[in-house]
């Protein structure tokens, strides 16, 4: 028979904890990381990109009419974006007629980094310097038009790296 170690016996008994005890700090550290994450998820920013995204929504058809007549009239704007010189370059493929717009710049992710320039392309091209910096990834810009009496939009997707 092997001697027992009173000392040992009386650590491992003090330590013996009781299964409500356990019960109650598992429910405890459950609520608290709850709670976190309800004041984390509250605080985070959640823009609809646009101040009217449900009047944008209900006059998309019009968007879609105005992207139809651009293809048809075949003068559809190619938007580009230079960075060292911070400029914005609009391509018109029919150089024969001028044009005037507006450009604007959406940030998916930040809509108060939104804004828009007004353009015109008397030639084939046109080119914008830009008065603030475009910070850094993907942008959208659409080109807003009158062409004969017909609203017309071109869209393309910028990355600015």
């Amino acid at each position: 028979m092997k001697p027992r170690h009173r000392f040992l016996d009386q650590i491992i008994i003090n330590m013996k904890i009781n299964f409500g005890f356990l019960i109650a700090t598992a429910y405890i550290v459950f609520v608290g990381g709850m709670i976190t994450f309800a004041v984390i998820a509250g605080n985070q920013k959640n823009d609809l990109v646009t101040v009217n995204y449900y009047d944008e929504a209900v006059a998309y058809q019009d968007k879609i009419e105005a992207v139809k007549n651009a293809r048809e009239t075949g003068s559809k704007l190619r938007v580009s974006f230079n960075i060292t010189d911070h400029s914005v370059r609009i391509l018109k493929a029919d150089s024969t007629k001028s044009i005037t717009g507006e450009l604007y710049f959406y940030r998916p992710d930040n809509a108060g980094s939104d804004f828009h320039l007004p353009f015109t392309v008397n030639s084939g091209e046109e080119i914008l310097q830009l008065k603030h910096k475009m910070s850094y990834g993907l942008w959208k810009a659409k080109a807003q038009w009158t062409e004969n009496s017909l609203q017309c939009i071109s869209e393309s997707k910028i990355f600015v790296q």
